[in-house]
């Protein structure tokens, strides 16, 4: 019987995560924790993850269940058929082979390979498997509970250890080390060297405990390892460092599973204890614990983390409770997380710029000035208090090539150098260079002169060389605070002020926007354009274009604009008093403390190397957010193979953990199309397609951040004009199995389309003696408009090729139709030198090929139900013709073509044996000298049984 999974969709939109950074701690806001995190499979008992980070897809081994797979849409559990007849699923360790499309899966009963293209399963060797490694050489290493140690080219120990009750997880560091943590026996390692065995060593190291439960290896090859008492570090010299619950954030001492991020500057290393989550940064050495109360974590009891190519984190559960994932693409500094190892004392934040060598610069509301470089925070010697007796909050950072510009508020313009010295001489205030202002709201910089905003006017100030040379800019103004500044394609300036725009061209001051409007912000994109940022809307200067941006329709946070930025890639981000904004091109796409900002004040955006922007929150500290590079995956919704309708309709759906499913964007072409669609939103669309024969359909979604997909979804198909008919080819099964299917004219409902898809056998669920007759080839012809079956029979052929399944008797074969919980028969006309199989259906459904004894006896018909399909023969049009009949018992069939005259023109089957069932043979429109018949009526006959059936056809040949 047939019995379709009901498979596990509990895909949610989630958010890619994550790869660079300094800092990977995160306090989550409230409002942040459930869009952070997101939980699956809630009724598994998940011990094992692994990431295929070729294909894209996720494994998890349950200790009851079997093998889940998740390929960024949706969960599927995969039955393993060869298991001991499926009884046994409960799973003890998994392993990637990516490079064979290969899946290892290891059980209490033996070791299995599963092949994810051709959905089949090996049984490979016996034992009790409870480790598995795939090294980056390609070999499959394993461990078993009976101690032994081995991998699949032929190298194998037993641990004499007598206290060694099981091998529990290996790590490889290098290429030719492999560390293998035991189950009472401590840890050991293999060398496997050139001209050389392999060699087998225990590491009895004192104080290190006998079961090693964990094991990762960090860039600088020190050895973590999870012990029952604490984390170990092995450094190369085995030299050891513990760390447990009384001298670090250990959350739990008893340590499940150990998984190490890292990133150019640092890495992180992430604990799974009986308790919860314990992190450990690498840059700031802070600790960090999730667990049940505090953060999205399903439970308690981590068994193992994996990532992925986005950096997502996944954590999985005994007790029903399935995986959770962080996706950690958001983090955030401040105050809380810092743990008092900084000088900052507030989380009020003006000013960010990233400025030379990775340093990140930040000033916030008390005036304290800090810099993250080299994995450490430093704070700068700036005259806090010593201005008029005011803070000098940095309110602008200005980047050049030897340091940086500071614009404060209160103590006018400084410039702190690489080596983070300030001279007195960099210093420009009121009082000791002719400022207007010690008030400075921004800075822009024109080879050696800078430009200064402030509170009474613009200033400009020649640099070098380095006597400063201060002239103040006032009249003509709008205003005389300045609160943004930027230089334009052409090298004007352009000045924002509290009521309106003007620009500084060659001396001369153009008004630019009449309005008094109170500009906040200004910046040039890539291409050109200026935007403007104010406190009613953001507007983009193109040309002689002006357009506005703002909350309606354009879904910006806010219309108070806070503050612009420009991407390296060119995107245009914009903060505003509600959060932040990024354009991608043609739509605005908000984040806000929902998507994970820790603030959604926003004051100042800077971008950092990797697709990094940095914000500066006024109360949430600094906020980081990774990019991705990655574009989402496209998927084609209902495929078909044959559209008989004029206007066609695709349905196409999009995933990407960075975006929501109702923020992704898609495009589609058609055949030539030269050019993209216009970025649509909708799911479907409905095109004319007029032209019969083979067409294509692409459609490729675009994520949140403007990436799209660079494999878009494909969809080829025929159109067939209703009132001709025609035949289609499709490619099914596995092994090249190919389907051909013959649709005569009007034989399906107006408006009809066809569709065709292959089903894997995993789908079907077949008993154990069906599997065994099973050939691999299965799939679905259905019509839409829940048309069940067609006004005149369809030719099917199927060319199954060389390959079967591994069990199936290719002797004989036959075609099944699935109904009512069973299949029934269809049989077909086999031609073992061709290897194809010919037959005829009119009720449309799920159809499988299997090879073995039809039954004996098969409800009898009308009579031979004989058709012959098409009833017209032509070069031009159709170049055979199909002739189908029903027979109730193996029969010796003859069929013969006469003329009207009765003339002998052509022996099609003589005395040929056929099978019960529905079986068909096939006429070309010659006679028996190969030539092509005359024009005119010509008359099928077939005798069996002692009965004789007829059927007339026209052959149309000039």
């Amino acid at each position: 019987m047939l019995r379709y999974k009901t498979l596990r969709d509990n895909m949610k939109s989630c958010e890619k995560i994550s790869g660079w950074a300094l800092l990977v701690l995160m306090s989550l806001a409230p409002s942040a924790q459930a869009s952070r995190w997101s939980h699956f499979l809630s009724q598994e008992n998940v011990v094992r993850i692994r990431y295929d980070s070729v294909a894209q897809i996720h494994w998890f081994g349950t200790s009851n269940n079997g093998v889940w797979k998740f390929d960024g849409r949706r969960f599927e559990r995969l039955v393993p058929m060869t298991m001991t007849g499926g009884r046994e699923l409960r799973i003890t360790a998994l392993a990637v082979d990516a490079g064979r499309d290969t899946l290892w899966v290891g059980t209490p009963t033996g070791l299995f390979a599963y092949h994810p293209p051709t959905r089949t399963w090996t049984y490979a060797q016996a034992g009790d498997i409870r480790a598995l490694l795939m090294t980056t050489a390609g070999v499959l290493w394993y461990g078993t509970k009976n101690c032994e140690i081995g991998n699949r080219r032929g190298i194998k120990w037993r641990l004499t250890n007598v206290n060694c009750v099981g091998i529990r997880c290996l790590t490889q560091e290098g290429p030719n080390t492999i560390y293998a943590g035991t189950d009472g026996a401590g840890l050991y390692r293999i060398d496997c060297r050139e001209q050389a065995p392999c060699a087998l060593t225990a590491l009895n190291i004192p104080n290190l405990g006998n079961v090693i439960s964990a094991i990762a290896v960090d860039r600088h090859k020190n050895k973590w390892l999870g012990t029952l008492n604490g984390v170990a570090v092995l450094d190369s010299a085995n030299g050891l460092q513990r760390f447990s619950t009384a001298n670090s954030g250990l959350i739990d001492n008893i340590i499940n599973a150990i998984w190490i991020e890292t990133y150019p500057q640092s890495e992180t290393k992430w604990f799974g204890t009986t308790s919860g989550v314990s992190v450990l940064d690498g840059a700031t050495a802070l600790w960090l614990a999730y667990h049940s109360q505090n953060s999205g974590l399903a439970g308690k009891a981590i068994f193992d983390i994996s990532g992925d190519h986005d950096g997502n984190l996944w954590f999985a559960f005994q007790n029903e409770l399935g995986v959770s994932r962080l996706d950690n693409n958001w983090s955030e500094l401040t105050t809380k997380n810092l743990g008092g190892k900084t000088c900052r004392r507030d989380d009020f934040f003006y000013a960010i710029e990233n400025g030379a060598a990775g340093r990140l610069w930040s000033g916030n509301d008390l005036g304290d000035i800090e810099v993250l470089a080299d994995g450490a925070l430093k704070c700068l010697p700036v005259d806090n208090g010593r201005c008029q007796n005011l803070p000098s909050a940095a309110r602008d950072f200005l980047p050049d090539q030897d340091g940086m510009w500071v614009a404060t508020a209160g103590c006018g313009v400084l410039k702190v150098f690489n080596t983070f010295a300030v001279v007195s001489g960099s210093r420009l205030r009121r009082d000791n260079s002719g400022m207007p202002s010690d008030y400075v709201y921004a800075l822009a910089m024109d080879k050696d002169t800078l430009w200064a905003g402030t509170a009474l006017g613009l200033a400009k100030i020649v640099t070098k060389p380095f006597i400063a040379v201060v002239t103040t800019l006032a009249d003509g103004l709008p205003a005389k605070r300045v609160n943004a500044l930027a230089h334009d394609a052409t090298g004007r300036l352009w000045i924002g002020t509290t009521r309106g725009l003007v620009i500084y061209d060659h001396g001369k001051l153009l008004p630019m926007v009449p309005e008094e409007i109170s500009i906040t912000a200004l910046a040039r994109d890539s291409s050109g354009a200026m935007w403007m940022g104010t406190e009613d809307g953001l507007y983009r200067f193109s040309g002689s274009e002006r357009r506005r941006f703002s909350s309606q329709p354009d879904r910006l946070p806010d219309d108070r604009i806070t503050c612009l930025g420009v991407a390296p890639d060119g995107m245009v981000w914009c903060g505003t008093a509600n959060g932040a904004a990024s354009f991608a091109g043609t739509q605005w796409i908000a984040r806000t403390a929902d998507d994970g900002l820790s603030n959604n004040f926003i004051r100042q955006i800077t971008f950092a190397p990797g697709g990094v922007v940095w914000f500066a929150t006024f109360g949430g500290g600094l906020a980081r957010y990774r990019q991705s590079s990655l574009g989402p995956n496209t998927f084609i919704v209902n495929p078909f193979a044959v559209a008989t309708e004029t206007n066609v309709m695709f349905q196409y759906s999009g995933f990407d953990f960075n975006t929501p499913a109702l923020n992704l964007t898609y495009q589609y072409k058609l055949d030539t199309m030269r050019m993209w669609s216009p970025v649509t939103a909708a799911t479907f669309v409905t095109l004319p397609i007029d032209a019969a024969g083979t067409h294509l359909f692409r459609v490729r979604a675009i994520d949140r951040d403007g990436n799209a997909d660079a494999s878009p979804a494909a969809l080829r198909f025929y159109r067939l004009q209703p009132e001709r008919g025609g035949l289609v080819d499709s490619t099914i099964g596995w092994g090249g199995s190919r389907l051909q299917v013959y649709l005569p004219p009007a034989s399906l409902p107006p408006g009809s389309s066809l569709r065709l898809a292959a089903i894997a056998a995993d789908s079907l669920q077949l008993s154990d003696e069906e599997m065994k007759q099973f050939t691999g080839v299965a799939f679905q012809l259905l019509a839409t408009k829940e048309a069940s079956s067609a006004n005149r029979p369809i030719t099917l052929k199927i060319f199954y090729g060389d390959h079967f399944a591994p069990s199936a008797d290719p002797r004989p074969l036959a075609l099944y139709r699935y109904e009512a919980g069973k299949w029934a028969f269809i049989g077909g006309t086999v031609d073992s030198e061709r290897r194809q199989i010919t037959t005829t259906i009119t009720q449309l459904g799920v159809i499988a090929l299997f090879a073995g004894t039809p039954p004996s006896n098969t409800d009898p018909r009308r009579g031979f139900a004989l058709t012959a399909q098409p009833r017209m023969l032509s070069p031009r049009f159709f170049d055979k013709v199909t002739i189908s009949f029903e027979l109730n018992q193996p029969t010796a069939i003859t069929a013969k073509i006469y003329n009207l005259a009765g003339r002998l023109v052509q022996t099609v089957s003589e005395n040929h044996a056929m099978n019960a069932g529905r079986n068909a043979l096939e006429w070309n429109g010659r006679d028996r000298d190969g030539r092509l018949c005359p024009s005119g009526m010509y008359l099928i006959c077939l005798q069996a049984q002692g009965r004789t059936e007829t059927k007339t056809v026209l052959v149309v040949n000039q």
